[in-house]
């Protein structure tokens, strides 16, 4: 399976949107396909939702809420980054320009 991801980022490259979706069952290969392609590529692999949970185990749904843009920001730097710097598309985006609607807030007011 790390082939092929391997090869559908070589192919994503020549796409205008990049995103590859890894769909398998539970079980399946997926984790250690991931951390075969990070080594190999020397890219980092963040388990974001494995992340998060552990940060936010102890505080409160609403705290949940308001903390989740500061823990997003820890886990993954200060910024999210889109392309390389030489694209003509590069963007590098401030996690804390990133927005976060939780219906759980009053209003399902954004913060």
């Amino acid at each position: 399976m790390a082939d092929q991801v391997l090869r559908k980022i070589g192919e994503a490259r020549e796409l205008y949107h990049r995103l590859i979706l890894m769909v398998d069952p539970a079980g399946g290969g997926k984790t250690s396909a991931l951390q075969e392609v990070s080594t190999s590529t020397s890219a980092p692999l963040i388990n974001v939702n494995l992340e998060l949970s552990r940060r936010m185990l102890e505080l409160t749904e609403r705290q949940r809420a308001l903390q989740l843009p500061r823990l997003l920001g820890e886990i993954m730097g200060e910024h999210m980054t889109y392309a390389v710097p030489d694209h003509p598309e590069y963007r590098r985006y401030p996690i804390r320009d990133f927005l976060v609607v939780s219906p759980d807030l009053p209003g399902g007011r954004q913060g």
